[in-house]
């Protein structure tokens, strides 16, 4: 895709125009002030009241960022870099004449006020903490991909799509296993006793994935379930009256109100000195973005109908490499995320030599899962099975190269074995029949791959990131949770 730049006019040399952001005044902006500079390029200056557009932005299309997230200092770097490129797609597509439709902008604020169950442009400013006058150039930011990348699609000449429509167009047969990615004792030693330079890069360059998960404690009360109760039962409106008293009284009100209907099955579950302890995981995500006191809905386990007062969010821990048990189970980790187990290896490789070898019989023998599809495209080949890493390998493989097993890939802790079965690669009479809707379809991309590699080319280099004013304005994140 790279060598399809120039044909886009782009390249890093070239000057963007400039937006009101990048104004220079001579009078030095106050710290923390929506004026004072956040990143400056050659070409464009972000400020933190752009900064806090972007934010807005992530709002209005219905993301919710917490306290904790807009302090994190990670979040702060990224965003600042998304956020800059959002002001190089307005700037792109301001030089070359590219606008959203009257009806394309309806649509999308029709969607947006959907989204925030609002109806009109004042109460949606208001939800998103911004002027309505700033509503028109949200919009506007939240459809430049979609726009530039319509914009890109439109400039490529015949030759640069047809090679795209080459490679997106490619039919396969393909059949894949995957497997746990399981370390033995004995490899875990001989890596250990062998390793120790790649062990202390790799944990260095990733050492975030290795911390401890973040974890949230609550008080937690709950009135006992009977045997086949349904949400008719009594339990369950005692427990939304019990719901209510936390929400206008807090803790107090609610063991008050919970030792008071002892005899109609309150428990106190879990109170101040002995604190309910989850990880961040799926279930519980609602508690990583909100607040210390937040009450829980109701909630149905087995045995209670239950409510839940977050009490205190325990940050990442960094592991203690000093500890030998906690260092094994980092270097493992290391392992299952980047070396294929030899003794899952050894056992493929002597049964995939057989002569024919049933595929799906060997994975499933070795506890693997087998997947397998039939006549699909390149563009239809999604990462819901299949890593990245395989599609890339999909994308150069030559016609000669079927019916070859791969070599193995670790991706997430799974080793990934695949073999092409047949291979189609389109002609010019497949362009010429489906290159109309080829355009189309590569205009909607929901993934805007031209706009990414246009801005991976041809974002201009930041020369400062200045995280005090955003830090002024959202605290830092702290190692124990909390936001200085």
């Amino acid at each position: 895709m790279l060598s399809l730049l120039p044909a886009f006019g782009c390249s890093k040399k070239e000057a963007t125009p400039g937006s009101s952001s990048e104004d220079r005044t001579t009078q030095q902006p106050l710290p923390g002030s929506d004026s004072e500079i956040v990143v400056h390029t050659d070409d464009l200056s972000l400020t933190l009241g752009d900064y806090k557009l972007c934010l807005a932005l992530h709002a209005l299309k219905g993301t919710h960022l917490s306290e904790r997230v807009l302090a994190n200092p990670r979040f702060q770097r990224d965003e600042a870099q998304r956020c800059l490129q959002t002001h190089f797609m307005r700037s792109y597509a301001k030089a070359r004449h590219i606008s959203p439709t009257s009806q394309e902008r309806q649509e999308a604020r029709a969607e947006f006020m959907r989204l925030a169950g609002l109806t009109h442009d004042a109460a949606l400013a208001e939800k998103l903490g911004v002027d309505v006058a700033a509503l028109d150039t949200l919009i506007d930011d939240a459809l430049w991909p979609k726009k530039i990348q319509a914009y890109l699609v439109s400039q490529l000449s015949s030759d640069e799509a047809f090679e795209l429509f080459r490679s997106d167009y490619r039919l396969y047969d393909l059949e894949w296993a995957s497997f746990d990615n399981a370390i033995s004792e004995a490899e875990l030693e001989a890596f250990m006793a062998s390793h120790a330079q790649e062990i202390k890069a790799i944990y260095e360059q990733e050492s975030l994935r290795f911390f401890e998960p973040p974890h949230a404690r609550f008080i937690r009360f709950g009135f006992t379930r009977q045997p086949g109760d349904t949400d008719d039962a009594p339990a369950h409106p005692w427990a939304e009256q019990l719901r209510q008293k936390t929400l206008e009284g807090g803790v107090q009100a609610a063991r008050d109100f919970c030792l008071a209907h002892v005899h109609e099955g309150c428990v106190i579950l879990n109170d101040a000195d002995n604190l309910h302890d989850v990880a961040r995981a799926e279930p519980y995500l609602w508690a990583f973005r909100t607040s210390t006191g937040t009450v829980s809905e109701h909630i149905s386990s087995p045995a209670f109908h239950e409510i839940w007062i977050l009490q205190e969010i325990v940050a990442p821990q960094e592991p203690d490499m000093q500890d030998e048990a906690v260092r094994r189970r980092v270097v493992r980790d290391i392992m299952a995320l980047h070396v294929p187990s030899e003794a899952l290896l050894v056992k493929l490789k002597d049964e995939l030599a057989m002569p024919e070898a049933d595929f799906r019989t060997i994975a499933d023998s070795l506890g693997g899962t087998y997947h397998r599809l039939t006549d699909k495209r390149m563009v239809q080949i999604t990462p819901d099975f299949i890593p990245n890493a395989v599609q890339e390998i999909l994308k150069t493989m030559k016609d000669e190269e079927v019916n070859l097993f791969s070599d193995p890939i670790v991706e997430d802790r799974q080793v990934f074995i695949f073999r092409v079965n047949r291979i189609v690669t389109p002609t010019h009479q497949d362009y010429e029949a489906h290159g109309t809707a080829w355009r189309q379809m590569k205009s909607d991309d929901p993934k805007h791959g031209l706009v990414q590699v246009l801005l991976d080319a041809s974002m201009p280099r930041m020369s400062s990131l200045n995280l005090r004013s955003i830090q002024t304005n959202y605290g830092i994140l702290q190692p124990d949770g909390s936001i200085l």
